[in-house]
């Protein structure tokens, strides 16, 4: 009879290595169940898992076989009934029957008969949002792809781009190479990437590829395999097309591939590239592991026949029907290829203007944007959702007035998110109480003349009433624009509005899940920055892989983006992160600790993106930037007291070596893939810690995975409390005989936090962040168009790109509290104050400029601090404004793809039970 165990057989017959540590485990949180403490569960869970470990060796050491993982919990629940612990008994049985449930339900819902490690990895609700937007399905709507597949065919891709730079490839020069940006290659309506073709080789290729995937059918994914494979991964059809036009581009802009691309072929089948299954494996891991996930198109398209890996795009619009009608044709393909757009429609000549053409008169911005909004309700992205839209007026345009109001009316506009793009001229114009030209984009003539606190007043009631229109700040946007001095100024965004580009260029993104890089130490928890710049340095290779291997939807986006290379790494997970840590998300120590976060992804992102620089080349417009003279595009770098990082060292490695990507972050939302990294949203708070889920056969309760951990540890719990909370909106704040002060301060959701805090943690990113921030500004339902203004007058003066504002209440159809309470009024932290006091001393500051905003300012924080005042405000007079409108009755929204919760979160709505969202980045 064997005296040692050391394997044992998993559910989906795998052998793996025994550890006794894991049955410690789920006996320790049995035990705890009951009310014991921990430190007598800990010794005598010790205790129960020696006896189990002892008859496992007994009865398969005599039967000469390994156990299964259903043989040791047997024998852990005669353990526990034998030692007398019969609650722990009791839960461990309902235990075991909640895992077989789930177990069972992710059979069902991927219709498999044996799962998956990984799947067993992902929670059912992470499940529920693959199976129900990125898994392939056939004609019927059956799933045919697993988890590991998809997150297999999306490293692949993101691989494939190492093969061209191979020693037998390609010619590395001795000083960094020089790539020559691509011509955006013929006329716009040009969509046939084939054209562009000039190998030979590559054409045929490219060529029976074509006529093999015509004749496939599409219901099983095994025959979209090509038969070639990188290591153990496999190559589809749709990669080799993308690595085939790789090969080509890289040829023709470098000049340095030493073989033929037949031989290239050779070499790939004879396993010669095997060894860059290495990196493929890295990938693989840090997205199975929920580390980083990219944005949605590449989950969803990546080595497929649509191969298109970007959410974000601008287009530009002429002042000329044929332009008009040819960008609305452009938008309709990028939808269909699953991207979201943006558009300035400022160069379209104001409602009623003469049109020497026809003689008649035009119909204004506004009546284009319908034809957009129209294409968009019947051209589904990638073929599985309506698309996205970004419209911006700029605020000199004389339709102006018209553009901010227009959403009042929500039945307006349903596939657009607006935003006034504010120029430089507007705040001169404020500051010195003059008024302000509006001016015809045709004829450059004055219309007319116009107040701008009227605008800035008329913006900000629009937002009170419909959440609508946004704010982009053009001139902070342009103020470390490394691309300005050729390319001029920045003057639309994506969707959300936390990618700015210019006209044709697009954008992949991806986000860190923070709360992956939690470890005990001394057993506190405690952050991992060392995980956390490797996973920072993978994630920046795979971003850049992704637009080589990327299949664009136009010739001149394709040019465009390449020529610029930018990149989009975020984060989410940061409110869980901030859970663990025990940091209130609007304390002065967080908003520490945020900062450090942030120049760590900012610092290591670009020191990557100069190593690839070494070995690929610089973008191919870096000469042309601001970076040899020695730029960078991040505020922090010359705005911040005190940087922690090398900045200096790093400034002069890219000048002398290059930068491959002239942008590496971007905040954006991660509504469906922080959900798939069972995490919370981007760099919000969470939205509720409790709600309340209805279905058919019943309800139940959904609980912040974080508090909800807490709580067992602290032996609370049950559905009393739940409910407490959930009838709450979500919120402890007002429950004292509940929580404790400390639990409260720590526990907070958006609602508990002032929208003061919201821009001061928005600012904190911000200034390490080279593109911009997909974030929402949450006020309650009493606050006035006087704080909304004053929201945008402050962003403004603290260098925010733009700013989203969602009052509660604000919007038919969305949701912010998921029930009534107490009123709880959030008080802007000490931190965000000292903020203020700032900006009321500073000589440029438009508050020190004009004295009627620093009172307007002081009667807000006044009233909030109930009478308290802060330095320098003290002897402001108090003006008071009142509003006479009703508010807006909030209805309930329902989720078009599950009928779940619709809020408003990262400046779109999203459904915040199956994690369906309006942008397409999440």
């Amino acid at each position: 009879m064997s005296t040692k165990l050391t394997r044992i057989k998993k559910r989906d017959g795998r052998i793996v290595k025994y550890n006794i540590n894991r049955i410690v485990n789920v006996i320790f949180k049995a035990l705890l169940s009951t009310g014991t403490q921990p430190e007598d569960a800990e010794k005598l869970s010790q205790k129960i898992a020696k006896k189990v470990e002892a008859k496992l060796i007994k009865i398969f050491g005599e039967a000469k076989r390994i156990p299964g993982v259903e043989d040791i919990q047997d024998l852990v629940e005669a353990a526990l009934l034998e030692a007398k612990q019969f609650d722990a008994v009791k839960h461990y049985i309902e235990y075991r029957q909640a895992r077989r449930e789930i177990r069972e339900e992710k059979k069902r819902i991927l219709n498999r008969e044996k799962l998956h490690p990984i799947e067993k990895r992902f929670s059912l609700n992470s499940i529920r949002v693959l199976a129900s937007r990125y898994l392939l399905k056939n004609r019927e709507g059956q799933i045919i792809e697993s988890v590991p597949h998809m997150f297999k065919r999306v490293a692949v891709a993101a691989t494939l781009p190492e093969l061209l730079y191979d020693p037998k490839v390609y010619k590395r020069p001795k000083k960094f190479p020089h790539v020559q940006p691509l011509s955006p290659a013929g006329d716009t309506c040009d969509f046939d990437e084939y054209s562009l073709i000039q190998n030979t080789e590559v054409k045929d290729f490219l060529q029976k590829i074509k006529e093999k995937v015509n004749h496939l059918p599409k219901e099983t994914i095994t025959e979209i395999h090509s038969g070639y494979t990188l290591g153990n991964y496999p190559i589809t059809y749709g990669h080799l097309e993308r690595l085939a036009v790789a090969f080509d581009e890289l040829e023709k802009t470098t000049g340095r591939i030493k073989i033929s691309f037949n031989k290239f072929l050779d070499l790939l089948s004879k396993g010669y590239f095997d060894k860059y299954s290495e990196l493929a494996k890295k990938f693989y891991k840090m997205m199975t592991e929920q580390e980083f996930m990219p944005n949605s198109p590449t989950l969803m398209n990546a080595g497929l026949r649509l191969g298109q890996l970007s959410a974000c795009f601008v287009v530009d619009i002429e002042d000329d029907i044929t332009s008009i009608l040819m960008t609305n044709l452009h938008i309709g393909l990028i939808f269909k290829s699953g991207g979201g757009v943006g558009a300035n429609y400022s160069k379209l000549r104001p409602e009623g203007d003469y049109v020497a053409s026809t003689g008649g008169t035009a119909s204004g911005p506004l009546s284009f944007m319908r034809i957009i909004d129209t294409t968009t309700d019947v051209v589904k992205q990638g073929g599985k959702r309506r698309g996205a839209n970004m419209g911006i007026l700029e605020i000199t345009h004389p339709d102006i007035e018209k553009f901010i109001m227009v959403k009042e009316d929500l039945s307006k506009f349903t596939n657009f998110n607006l935003s006034v793009g504010v120029l430089p001229q507007f705040w001169e114009a404020y500051s010195n109480k003059k008024d302000m030209p509006l001016i015809n984009p045709h004829t450059k003539s004055v219309v007319r003349q116009i107040d701008p606190d009227h605008l800035i007043n008329t913006i900000a009631h629009s937002a009170w009433k419909s959440a609508e229109p946004g704010v982009l700040f053009f001139d902070n946007i342009n103020k470390y624009n490394v691309l300005k001095k050729y390319k001029g100024e920045i003057r639309a965004t994506n969707p959300c509005g936390e990618q700015p580009l210019y006209p044709y260029e697009s954008c992949n993104l991806g986000s860190i899940n923070l709360a992956k890089f939690i470890t005990l130490k001394d057993g506190k928890p405690h952050f991992c920055y060392k995980k956390y710049y490797s996973v920072i340095r993978i994630a920046t290779h795979m971003l850049d892989n992704i637009i080589t291997i990327n299949k664009y939807p136009i010739p001149k986006i394709r040019a465009n983006t390449l020529a610029s290379r930018k990149v989009g790494l975020g984060i989410m997970g940061l409110a869980n992160v901030l859970y663990k840590l025990n940091l209130a998300y609007n304390s002065k120590e967080a908003y520490a600790f945020m900062d450090e976060l942030a120049e760590t992804l900012a610092y290591y992102s670009m020191e990557k993106s100069v190593e690839l620089a070494k070995e690929k080349g610089a973008f191919p417009l870096f000469d042309k930037s601001e970076y040899p003279d020695g730029k960078l595009p991040l505020s922090g770098v010359y705005e911040h007291p005190k940087p922690k990082k090398d900045w200096h060292g790093l400034i002069e490695q890219i000048k002398t070596y290059g930068i491959r990507n002239s942008y590496t972050t971007t905040l954006a939302p991660t509504g469906s893939i922080s959900m798939i990294a069972d995490t919370s949203s981007g760099l919000e708070p969470q939205f509720a810690l409790v709600y309340k889920k209805n279905v058919a056969v019943g309800s139940f309760y959904i609980v912040d995975p974080v508090f909800e951990e807490y709580l067992s540890c602290k032996k609370r719990g049950g559905e009393k409390l739940k409910q407490a909370v959930a009838d709450n909106s979500g919120s402890i704040q007002t429950l004292t005989d509940l929580f404790t002060p400390e639990e409260r301060r720590v526990f907070v959701v958006s609602q508990d936090i002032h929208w003061l805090d919201h821009i001061i943690a928005q600012l904190t990113w911000q200034q390490w962040n080279s593109s911009s921030i997909s974030k929402t500004i949450n006020m309650p339902e009493e606050v006035t168009p006087q704080d909304i203004k004053q929201a945008y007058l402050i962003a403004h003066e603290i260098g925010l790109k733009g700013l989203t504002i969602f009052r509660d209440g604000s919007r038919i159809g969305v949701i912010e509290h998921l029930g009534d309470r107490e009123k709880f009024k959030p008080q802007p932290s000490k931190y965000a104050l000292e903020i203020l006091e700032r900006l009321l001393t500073n000589k440029g500051s438009i508050y020190y400029k004009r004295s009627d905003l620093r009172n307007e300012l002081y009667d807000l924080i006044k009233g909030v601090l109930e009478g308290k005042s802060i330095a320098g405000l003290e002897q402001m007079p108090l003006i008071k404004e009142t509003n006479g409108e009703d508010t807006t009755e909030a209805k309930e929204g329902k989720c078009p793809v599950c009928g779940g919760t619709i809020v408003y979160e990262s400046g779109c709505e999203k459904c915040i039970e199956c994690g369906w969202s309006a942008c397409p980045v999440s």
